[in-house]
């Protein structure tokens, strides 16, 4: 179908669905499209229409799905979105250009089970207040019921569109944020959310660390935080996610250790706070925590893959041309590495090969003992000059 948007308003109190997915229509949504307000559901998705969400739908106080996916509306959120129309249970905005911030009003919407504002120009942070989506939390699908039968919907999940129907699309349970301008830290509320399957944050430009108890997410299937400015260690508390399937924590500058089954299915994630002094022992360190982790999987042939080209040389060479920080470290790897019937070690380039650079020296500014590292006891430099072992520069 290709056509401008020029319904009647004759028809309007009769209709409770406005399905028009998937057609060529263009053009902006009609005035009328709110009154008399008896709307529960509307799917525009997939068309060329623009312009800004219409006011009249503040009207429709029963709408419980709002689809206008992949078209080109302008705008912000309207605040209505929660406060006049509160029983919204899926709100689907990608691929347009909105812009704004994500409104506090969204967080009022207690059967929101399906938040997808990917891909438009959203700005500001993460609302805090995504732990009161009750939904999310502990479930509330009573006001689903009324329109199960007939709906269906299309979601994206690790870059593969699914297609949901009736019943089964009440099951799902996912946020996606990516790619918009999105910035400061991951809210630790989004901790809360113990129901959620589908988590997407990547491509913003979110800050900080991870929130250490992303862990307890224990339904999560996928978790994407790629391309953002994060920093410091992968949070120990994903060991414990069972489910978690698509795990992608890269362009970051994040240090720690990932898992992956033979088939590449993620395993388990960790990393641990450490003193790290300078990039290559924060490299190390994690080498040697993903070791350990592997260990107590009960695997017994590793292919370790690290982007540090100066760790790879290092372990596959003689340790004790490395350096005098990292001797030790190297030493345990290599003795670990004795625990599994093979471990073989492979340089992985990548344009984000100096994220663990950067969380090195984050850890060094914040944890580290400059003048112990400048001016090592005479009696340890001793000791390293007998054994014949790599020793700190001296003055």
């Amino acid at each position: 179908m290709q056509s401008g948007m020029r319904w009647s308003t004759l028809l309007w109190g009769e209709i409770w669905v406005i399905d028009v997915a998937y057609n060529n229509l263009s053009g902006k949504l009609p005035n009328s499209i709110g009154v008399p307000g008896s709307l529960f559901m509307l799917k525009v998705n997939n068309n060329n229409l623009d312009g800004e969400i219409r006011l009249s739908l503040q009207n429709c106080t029963s709408l419980r799905h709002i689809d206008l996916g992949n078209n080109r509306f302008t705008g912000t959120i309207p605040s209505w979105i929660g406060s006049n129309v509160p029983l919204v249970s899926i709100l689907r905005l990608r691929s347009n250009f909105f812009t704004g911030y994500i409104p506090q009003q969204l967080c009022n919407l207690g059967y929101l089970h399906i938040l997808d504002l990917a891909h438009n120009n959203f700005s500001g942070t993460i609302p805090k207040c995504l732990n009161h989506l009750s939904a999310l939390t502990h479930g509330n699908s009573s006001a689903y019921d009324l329109y199960s039968y007939y709906d269906q919907q299309t979601s994206v999940v690790k870059v593969t569109e699914l297609e949901y129907q009736r019943q089964t699309l009440m099951l799902v349970k996912s946020i996606d944020l990516s790619s918009n301008s999105l910035e400061g830290e991951i809210p630790e509320e989004i901790c809360s959310l113990l129901l959620l399957h589908s988590l997407n944050l990547s491509e913003n430009q979110l800050s900080g660390n991870i929130p250490s108890n992303i862990g307890s997410l224990q339904l999560l299937e996928v978790l994407d935080l790629s391309r953002n400015r994060l920093s410091g260690w992968i949070p120990q508390s994903l060991s414990s996610s069972t489910f978690l399937s698509h795990l992608n924590f890269s362009y970051n500058n994040l240090t720690g250790a990932v898992i992956r089954d033979k088939t590449g299915i993620f395993a388990r994630g960790t990393g641990k706070a450490r003193l790290a002094c300078s990039p290559i022992e924060a490299e190390a360190h994690a080498a040697l925590n993903g070791l350990e982790v592997a260990s107590d999987l009960g695997s017994i042939h590793l292919e370790c893959e690290s982007d540090s080209k100066e760790l790879v040389q290092s372990i596959k060479g003689n340790i004790q041309s490395g350096g005098w920080t990292i001797y030790p470290i190297l030493a345990a790897i290599k003795e670990k590495c004795r625990w599994f019937d093979s471990c073989s070690w492979k340089w992985i380039p990548r344009r984000a090969n100096k994220a663990a650079d950067a969380a090195a020296l984050v850890a060094k500014r914040r944890m580290c003992d400059e003048v112990w590292l400048n001016r090592p006891p005479s009696s340890l430099v001793f000791v390293l000059q007998i054994d014949g072992l790599p020793c700190p520069p001296q003055d």
